[in-house]
């Protein structure tokens, strides 16, 4: 059986592309055959570390301010065109739109979305969403088309209690919920939990100004890095390192380094651009604070202590789903998210 997985895997989100290999490779386990394509972002992208300038601020600034149409109808539209022209859709049984955050609020995510149900709808190809997780402040012109895009769905799969309370309250979905497919991943590198390890705490700060559009963030970014500050216990010999799973992570990082060098503390930036090198840094780090899903998944594998940067309300479902739960364990939760993928490829069955 071959089945077309889209989502996120050639952004520059180290989370996105973890999750993708995983749900790839659990599905190639089970005898489907996959092949990824970009759900909104076709070209690969990495993470890399600069800090943004005047050029690049207004840039953005224009971008932000420009409608999420107008920006799918000259970007991201004529793109993914250009990427299904080059994939025979007919070789598909099966579509599997996920896993990620990709029912967002004022996002060019949600005509990315009606594109991949309509080119489903042309080619007679049933598609399903996996692993998904859903904005909390959708608007009603939203939800309705989103609702459209859900009622021709034959499976949902949320990665959280609270996405799929979402999905069936805001689009009138049913939805089946499992663990994140990403915490299937095997580090390559742990550390013994009494074994001292050489980083006493890794920070991985959100990015103020996506924190800003995205989530509403209303704290100055002096405020923002102040609370950031106080989580940490400093001493003359703690040892700071800083990382991030995202580009604009990264020139956040870079920021943040100068904000702690005016308290005259010295951080050292870890250039990291896979989950491996991701898991291999965890493993030599006492203590995580971020603000990226993913990177706490990989911290939970990693056996680290966890400080989440409240930046949005996807952090607060995990914090209380996976954190502050005294009821579950790794190994348990790993078994429900490769038994999530299962119930999924049950479902897939049907169209072979």
């Amino acid at each position: 059986m071959n089945v077309l997985i889209i989502n996120q895997n050639k952004s520059d989100n180290i989370g996105d592309k973890l999750l993708s290999k995983m749900l790839c490779e659990r599905l190639n386990n089970l005898g489907v055959q996959t092949k990824e394509l970009g759900f909104a972002q076709t070209t690969e992208q990495n993470v890399t570390y600069e800090k943004a300038n005047n050029t690049r601020h207004f840039l953005n600034s224009v971008k932000k301010k420009c409608p999420v149409l107008i920006k799918y109808l000259l970007n991201f539209g004529p793109k993914l065109r250009e990427q299904q022209k080059k994939v025979k859709m007919t070789e598909y049984q099966a579509i599997v739109i996920g896993g990620g955050q990709l029912i967002k609020h004022k996002s060019v995510f949600l005509y990315c979305l009606i594109y991949w149900a309509r080119i489903a709808k042309k080619y007679s190809v049933p598609f399903a969403f996996y692993g998904i997780g859903i904005d909390n402040n959708l608007t009603i012109a939203e939800k309705k088309l989103y609702k459209w895009v859900f009622s021709k769905a034959f499976f949902v799969n949320c990665r959280d209690t609270d996405s799929a309370e979402m999905v069936k309250s805001f689009l009138g979905a049913e939805a089946q919920v499992s663990p994140d497919i990403a915490f299937a991943y095997c580090p390559t590198q742990t550390t013994a939990c009494n074994e001292k390890k050489k980083i006493d705490y890794l920070v991985m700060p959100y990015s103020y100004t996506t924190a800003q559009s995205a989530f509403g963030l209303s704290l100055l970014k002096i405020q923002y890095y102040d609370g950031i500050f106080k989580e940490m216990n400093i001493k003359k010999e703690t040892r700071i390192v800083l990382a991030a799973t995202t580009s604009s992570d990264a020139g956040e990082c870079i920021q943040f380094k100068e904000y702690l060098s005016t308290k005259n503390v010295d951080a050292v930036i870890n250039i990291t651009s896979t989950a491996e090198e991701l898991s291999n840094l965890f493993s030599d780090s006492e203590v995580i604070i971020t603000g990226r899903m993913h990177a706490m998944i990989i911290a939970m594998l990693c056996g680290c202590k966890i400080i989440p940067i409240r930046v949005s309300e996807k952090i607060n479902t995990f914090e209380k789903e996976y954190l502050l739960s005294s009821k579950r364990t790794i190994s348990n939760i790993k078994e429900n998210a490769i038994k999530g993928v299962d119930t999924l490829v049950k479902s897939l069955k049907q169209f072979q």
